[in-house]
């Protein structure tokens, strides 16, 4: 069965220039990318995404981590073993 999987580089691995060193090891999963985009991320989009983590005491620090309006780099992959 395929599966996917979700991929963030949030924005200080994109300041920290890590965007290559996280698809090469995604590479060596041999999972293929289906989709990328880079997207600038309001609180909104944060708690929806989060949203399972809600009744977690960490939940607002989570949402608070997330720099509003800052980019983010997302990628999807697929493959046999996405998990």
């Amino acid at each position: 069965m395929i599966q996917q999987t979700l991929v963030l580089i949030k924005p200080d691995g994109l300041k920290k220039s890590l965007t290559g060193n996280v698809l090469t090891r995604l590479s060596e999963t041999r999972l293929d990318i289906i989709a990328a985009k880079i997207v600038s991320v309001r609180r909104e989009l944060a708690e929806e995404h989060y949203r399972h983590l809600k009744d977690k005491s960490f939940f607002e620090d989570l949402i608070k981590y997330k720099p509003i309006l800052r980019r983010q780099m997302l990628f999807l992959f697929a493959g046999l073993t996405a998990e």
